[in-house]
């Protein structure tokens, strides 16, 4: 068949294929959301039960508003975009909350500007997916995070967060603002957000900051829930509970109809990714106010959530299992990072979410979101780690994967080996990098829709490259993540198709029209129809494709050009094993990849990386040529006739006679069965602490006894509340390159003193991937000694689990966890001190100080 023939069928075809949208049990646009008589959310149509899965997005606000402008980006199509993007990864929820402080002024006067108009325009877009939104009104925060706060006209800005719960004057401004809020007509819709179908819910406001008489905070709520019903809004009002447990009381008092929640079980902003195991974290929500009369009987939602500065795409659908068996029914992730400036990910340096720039992340949310949808509400598939396996889905720490195997679809986040339930049966295939059903060595995700019978559409996006940390410190002149447009091999096993069929190229300025052969072909970003050979074009059966256009297709584009190198030297290695060093290196065209490498003493050495992926390449030093001390090492990239000398990324035709050498990557090199610091205060930070946000304990750091040596302060302030106090942190890339060491491994040495008591027994261990901990109790006085424990000694117990996440009143440690036959220390992640007060120590003013200096793993 003629291209220009198939260019001209195809045509035909968009023009039967109609774009739609659907909902939870057929077309949902116009009905309405109520809570029914068992304190659920249902469709006031046929009351099935409703569920929502989604995003928190940004755009019309704050600083993601600025930094468009900035930009020089049309924000209307970077809305519709973003939003494309939001429906491709299966979101039926969007939450935001409204930033009053911008669209307001101090009496509570709703201002017609810019930030509402694009508010409102958002909506529309939402409204035309299908994607059904809760608004939270009032945001009490001011508009500037990560960047300053502007001198805004609303009275958020002016009465401050505490003030607004308690302040009579700063009522009063709400509840002004929240009836011409809800009086006000979108332009796009034509419609109040009472009238729009798109609005199911509200959210009076975000995180309360609750003081005074329980009372009080009572009656705040019913005026601002009074404020909003006056408008002739029906719709379910939502309130946070668990902002403020100590007020959950008060709050399940209102004349609300539901509650809200957050959940990050990972904590916030730890300036670097997190790489221990989370699973034990979100194994359950347990949520303390069963006991509270009014709030039993009433829907409940999630506002916010996310894994934080975790990249690996395990966590979404566990926490949405966990949310299922909690009864929750709406849960939105904060926040999806808009295309334009997520190669940066500065708006919120602890959240990274964009189909484009984290694939693997939004595959496990469109497995999330299935998953949200899919599981009976209440349904409890037992404890971490058999609850990692729950119906049709499956996540797994170890492999760095989630995946969803149902009759009709099959969505994974990495390569993987799993067989499809029904292959034949298949409508949908979504992935990240290689399966059964489609080999593909690019990694953007891609996405295989059944349209009718014979037809598929395909979109497959451009690769992502991690060349930075994304959850360290960032800043809009850095990317964390690149986009690289490469032509890659696919190939495509469905009997659907079979081995030979057209792949003909769709979205606007795509002319790649690759020819197949045995399932086999090229492919390059954009969108496609596939269709099996001798199959009838002019079908005009009607067909819906969900909330997705044939042709549609979003993704910057842009000109593949400097080079680029992402490694992270390790901790230390061992002079008895080999030292493997693999980066991921972006070049254009043919280059040469070279490791140079010097010890303390010698000539430098060069050896070739070989390229073992797309991006990857790998390099081994041998251990006859490790000696003990430090390694200095280098990554030289040779393309057109130049060298580019990395970490410095600096040309070496720029380099002459007199110039200093780029600086190294640097590892030490540690000799044979040497012992191991893994903790040193004098230079290791982001501890992980409990409690933390508490007066009755704090941390600081103190000149220890030698000359630039630092000691962590532990200091404990009774009377308290506090029953343990502990600590934890990640040993795992220390211990990674010593494991050939393992069995000589003896025991572990802690240096400390008390400060303000004779004596204070701590325990302290480590602790592994499976939520265990190994410890032994130790008893140390006033004198500041070096403290043994062999770990032969060591008993089993529940780890703390930490960082402690939002909201705080999650479990501290796993019920349940399995014993161990020894230590694996291939699954060891921390180390861990606690301490535990008997009442009389937290009712007494006895105040006292632990001092830590170096923790050691002894090595015989």
């Amino acid at each position: 068949m003629s291209k220009n023939l198939q260019i001209l069928l195809v045509f035909i075809i968009l023009i039967a294929l109609p774009f739609s949208s659907f909902g939870q049990g057929g077309d949902r646009s116009s009905d309405r959301l109520i809570v029914n008589e068992k304190g659920l959310l249902s469709w006031k149509s046929d009351g099935v039960e409703a569920s929502f899965f989604g995003v928190n997005y940004s755009t019309p606000f704050a600083y993601a508003y600025r930094a468009h402008k900035r930009l020089g980006v049309d924000l209307e199509e970077a809305i519709q975009n973003d939003v494309y993007h939001m429906a491709r990864m299966g979101m039926q929820a969007f939450r935001v909350h409204v930033w009053d402080t911008e669209i307001s002024d101090i009496e509570g006067n709703l201002l017609e500007n810019e930030h509402l108009r694009l508010f409102d325009f958002l909506l529309g877009e939402l409204n035309r997916r299908g994607i059904k939104t809760i608004i939270t009104p009032i945001a009490f925060w001011g508009n500037g995070y990560p960047e300053p706060n502007e001198d805004t006209p609303g009275f958020s800005h002016y009465y401050g967060r505490a003030r607004l719960t308690t302040d009579e004057a700063a009522i009063l401004a709400q509840e002004n603002y929240l009836t011409q809020f809800f009086e006000h007509i979108n332009p796009y819709t034509g419609m109040t957000y009472q009238e729009d179908p798109g609005v199911v819910a509200v959210e009076i406001n975000n995180e309360p900051d609750h003081s005074g008489p329980k009372s009080a905070v009572t009656a705040y709520v019913n005026s601002l829930h009074r404020a909003i019903v006056a408008t002739s809004f029906d719709k379910p009002i939502f309130y946070n509970i668990s902002q403020g447990p100590y007020y959950a009381d008060a709050v399940a008092k209102s004349n609300v109809d539901g509650f809200s929640f957050q959940w990050y079980p990972s904590g916030l902003v730890s300036g670097k990714t997190l790489k221990e195991n989370f699973l034990p974290h979100v194994n359950e929500y347990r949520i303390p106010f069963d006991s509270i009369p009014e709030f039993n009987g009433k829907p409940k939602m999630v506002y916010e959530f996310d894994a934080a500065d975790i990249m690996e795409p395990y966590m979404y659908p566990a926490m949405a299992r966990s949310f299922r068996e909690a009864g929750f029914q709406w849960a939105t992730q904060f926040a999806y990072d808009p295309l334009h400036i997520a190669h940066t990910n500065t708006e919120y340096q602890t959240h990274y979410l964009n189909l484009l720039y984290t694939p693997r992340k939004a595959i496990s949310m469109l497995i999330a979101a299935n998953a949200f949808t899919q599981l009976p509400l209440g349904k409890s598939y037992g404890s971490f780690p058999e609850n990692n396996s729950f119906e049709a889905f499956e996540v797994s720490f170890d492999k760095g994967s989630s995946e969803m195997n149902t009759n009709d679809a099959f969505y994974h986040t990495d390569n993987t080996s799993t067989a499809a339930l029904e292959p034949a049966k298949l409508k949908h295939i979504a992935g990240v990098g290689s399966s059964p059903l489609v080999q593909y060595n690019g990694n953007g995700a891609y996405f295989l829709d059944e349209v009718e019978e014979g037809i598929w559409r395909l979109e497959v996006l451009p690769d992502a490259i991690q060349i930075r940390d994304p959850f360290a410190k960032t800043s809009p002149e850095r990317s964390v993540t690149e986009l690289q447009w490469y032509r890659h091999d696919m190939e495509i096993n469905l009997s659907q198709l079979g081995i030979n069929f057209n792949v003909i190229p769709l979205n606007s300025g795509n002319d790649f029209a690759p020819l197949v052969e045995n399932g086999r072909f090229e492919i390059y970003p954009g969108t496609y129809l596939l269709t099996k050979e001798g199959e009838e074009l002019f079908n005009q059966k009607d067909v819906q494709i969900g909330n997705i256009g044939l042709r549609e297709f979003v993704a910057p584009k842009k000109e593949n050009g400097d080079i680029k190198v992402y490694h992270q030297a390790p901790y230390e290695v061992s002079a008895s094993d080999d030292f493997h060093v693999t980066a991921s290196v972006i070049v254009e065209g043919q280059a040469d990849v070279m490791l140079s490498y010097r010890g303390l003493s010698g000539p430098s050495k060069n050896i070739k990386m070989t390229k073992t992926a797309t991006y990857t390449y790998e390099a081994k030093i041998l251990e006859e040529d490790l000696r003990p001390g430090i390694l200095d090492y280098w990554i030289k990239v040779d393309s057109n006739d130049d060298t580019v000398i990395f970490p410095e990324n600096i040309s070496q035709v720029s380099l002459d006679w007199y110039s200093e050498y780029p600086n190294s990557y640097r590892t030490f090199v540690a000799s044979e069965n040497s012992d191991i610091i893994v903790f040193d205060p004098s230079k290791d930070r982001n501890i992980q602490i409990y409690p933390n946000y508490d007066k009755g304990f704090s941390t600081g750091l103190i000149a220890g006894n030698q000359s630039g040596k630092l000691h962590l302060l532990l200091n404990v302030i009774n009377p308290s509340d506090n029953e343990l106090i502990g600590l934890q942190y990640d040993i795992k890339e220390k211990l990674a390159n010593r494991l050939t060491d393992a069995e000589c491994f003896v025991m572990i040495e802690v240096e400390a003193r008390v400060l303000g008591k004779e004596a204070q027994k701590l325990k302290v261990g480590i602790t592994d991937k499976e939520g265990r901990a190994w410890t032994s109790h130790v008893s140390i006085n006033e004198k500041l000694g070096k403290y043994q424990i062999p770990f032969s000694d060591l008993s089993q117990e529940s780890a703390m689990l930490l960082p402690r996440p939002f909201p705080g009143f999650m479990p501290l440690h796993l019920n349940h966890v399995k014993k161990a036959k020894e230590i694996n220390w291939s699954d060891v992640e921390k180390i861990q001190i606690s301490l535990e007060q008997t009442e009389d120590n937290r009712q007494s003013e006895n105040s006292y100080t632990i001092e830590v200096g170096k923790i050691l793993i002894k090595v015989k």
